[in-house]
């Protein structure tokens, strides 16, 4: 992931040639810039831990890959960032080799985690879906610890070794006051690890996400066929019925089935008023239902819009992080000269900035994550002029966070994802 820093003097047209330093002008801008992104990726998902950890209705067995996703990229905001800055603002690697192999295997088995946690919620969200109550009935807490456990497995498993043990076996040293992975400029490796990192997992998020709101939009369809149906038998029984004008001399007459060959014959005059005001209300309760089944499916179509509109921001955003890395790196180890290195180096910043924006994207998406949220910064954020003259001017506390609404209220809206 890093192969960038192999040339990190020449990240940018100002910085060409080995240890040279960038001007001034641009190494304040980029400072700023770094510290900005590190510290919003870092209070993000500082957020989301802390929210899952007091908050008790939060700790589900979805929630728990939000969780596994927040702490990886909490590592990125807090180590890869702040060591890599200064390598990129001077282009020399000064904190060693031993620390440069420590730092290569935490940030790129940590970016991979972070793929594959996206790809497990995704895959929830998929099942809440599509297979609720099957999915509900089948995952454990248990389950969902080892699916986390297994995340981590995977991503070592994809880098740790070969960062460790490359340069051993290639019998290549790595150069003074540099820091990069020494497979990176090997095609077939890089090819193999992109595969499992962004192509397969990129592939699975579009589809399931797709597959997600498609099933969304499809139970939307049918329960506004449903009301319109209902409603239309409404109207058509309100309709039959004004047909009737009950007056002072309107008699039913009601014969009951046929017993035997006794057939009884009953009449009933009812007092006008008093059918009328039946009458009324049977009509005013009917309407009333036929405006409830009105909103509800402007309620679910509108429900579609918004689960949509998450879905696709999700999946976009994920193939503008990734997918300019992934291929600027394989077309650097085929042809050097094909990449700029200032090309390179932002393709690379775009992986980090997926650790920003993932807070925003699966935690604040999340309606009983949102409501953790207010309680936590409203002590902190409550004090505008709108805050201090409401009629219950009282500040939320953290002590008042366990009275969120439990799981299963949330559940009706796709376990609250959107």
């Amino acid at each position: 992931m890093n192969e960038s820093a192999e040339n990190a003097t020449a990240a940018t047209p100002e910085s060409m040639g080995d240890g040279s330093a960038l001007s001034l002008e641009v190494t304040v801008l980029l400072a700023v810039l770094i510290s900005i992104a590190a510290l919003l990726t870092i209070a993000g998902n500082v957020l989301v831990i802390v929210s899952f950890i007091l908050v008790k209705e939060l700790r589900i067995s979805s929630n728990y890959f939000i969780l596994n996703l927040a702490i990886t990229d909490f590592v990125i905001g807090v180590f890869a960032m702040p060591v890599y800055a200064p390598y990129l603002l001077s282009g020399v690697w000064k904190l060693g080799e031993t620390f440069c192999t420590i730092w290569l295997v935490i940030d790129y088995v940590d970016g991979s985690a972070s793929v594959l946690s996206i790809t497990l919620i995704s895959l929830d969200r998929y099942l809440l879906v599509t297979k609720a109550i099957k999915h509900r009935a089948q995952r454990s807490l248990k389950k969902t610890v080892i699916m986390m456990v297994s995340v981590w497995i995977i991503a070592f498993l994809l880098y740790g070794p070969a960062i460790l043990i490359w340069r051993t076996l290639s019998g290549v040293e790595l150069p003074e006051g540099k820091c990069y992975v020494g497979f990176h400029d090997n095609f077939p490796f890089l090819f193999s690890t992109a595969l499992v990192e962004f192509f397969l997992p990129f592939t699975s998020v579009a589809v399931m996400n797709f597959a997600t709101y498609w099933s969304i939009r499809r139970r939307g369809k049918r329960l506004r066929r449903h009301g319109a149906m209902r409603t239309s038998n409404i109207r058509g029984e309100r309709k039959g019925k004004s047909m009737v004008k009950v007056t002072r001399k309107t008699q039913l007459h009601l014969r009951p089935p046929v017993a035997k060959e006794r057939r009884l014959s009953r009449t009933h005059t009812f007092p006008p008023a008093q059918q009328d005001i039946k009458n009324a209300k049977q009509i005013k309760r009917r309407e009333e239902l036929v405006e409830r089944v009105s909103d509800l499916t402007k309620n679910t179509r509108a429900r579609e819009k918004k689960a949509a509109r998450a879905l696709a921001i999700i999946v976009t955003t994920f193939a503008i992080c990734w997918a300019p890395y992934t291929i600027t790196m394989l077309v650097r180890s085929l042809c050097r000269s094909c990449v700029s290195d200032t090309l390179f180096e932002w393709a690379f910043w775009m992986l980090w900035l997926n650790s920003m924006l993932n807070p925003f994207l699966y935690a604040m998406c999340h309606m009983q994550f949102r409501e953790a949220f207010k309680k936590l910064l409203g002590p902190f954020f409550c004090r505008c002029w709108k805050c201090m003259t409401r009629k219950n001017p009282k500040r939320p506390s953290l002590t008042d966070i366990n009275k969120l609404p439990s799981p299963v209220e949330k559940q009706k809206d796709t376990n609250g994802v959107i």
